[in-house]
């Protein structure tokens, strides 16, 4: 029988996360349980297809894959065993390179691309916390795209791992990936709604 959803006052690693009922979406931030939103909004989720629809195309028949939301990528410490992993997110869309990763509970490892598309309640959340766990676990590339702004951030990771200054790109621009050459996200056609 699944677990009742977590307390907030306690840590909490992936085998406590595997057990709690499907009533609401969680993810785990270095032990702490962390609710997320309600469901997103239309506009949330015509530009995460999107994205990953250009991603998809681009990439099929490649060693790379995309991946959209709902899905776990679980994030371990040096030394963690499979299942004692401590952060858990669900980017909105990503991409994984290595196969390796891919798991049958999810993706375990940083993956190459991260997307998160930002909704009123979820900007701080993906500006600054998911921005730092990313970085901190060797995510390549991280784009935080904005549908009200109508902008995409670009974060590429330097040589030290840290992310660098971002690059934004208005809505009539194409973004080009770093870790897929060739690759370009157009950003009308994210934005156009169709």
């Amino acid at each position: 029988m699944p677990a009742a959803a977590p307390r907030l006052d306690q840590l909490y690693s992936y085998a406590d996360y595997a057990t709690w009922t499907d009533d609401q979406r969680w993810e785990l931030h270095e032990g702490v349980p962390i609710a997320m939103s309600p469901a997103p909004g239309e506009a949330h989720q015509t530009v995460a297809g999107a994205v990953y629809a250009q991603l998809y195309l681009f990439l099929k028949g490649k060693s790379c894959k995309a991946y959209i939301a709902p899905l776990d990528v679980l994030l371990a410490e040096s030394g963690d065993r499979e299942g004692s992993e401590t952060t858990v997110l669900q980017p909105d869309v990503l991409v994984i390179c290595d196969r390796t990763r891919i798991t049958r509970r999810g993706i375990r490892g940083a993956p190459d691309l991260v997307v998160e598309v930002l909704s009123p309640s979820n900007t701080s959340h993906d500006e600054k916390n998911k921005f730092r766990i990313y970085e901190r676990h060797g995510v390549r590339e991280y784009w935080i795209i904005s549908p009200e702004a109508r902008v995409a951030k670009q974060y590429i990771a330097g040589v030290e791992g840290s992310f660098q200054a971002a690059v934004i790109f208005s809505e009539t621009q194409k973004l080009p990936s770093t870790v897929l050459p060739g690759f370009e996200l157009d950003l009308a056609e994210v934005f156009s709604g169709d």
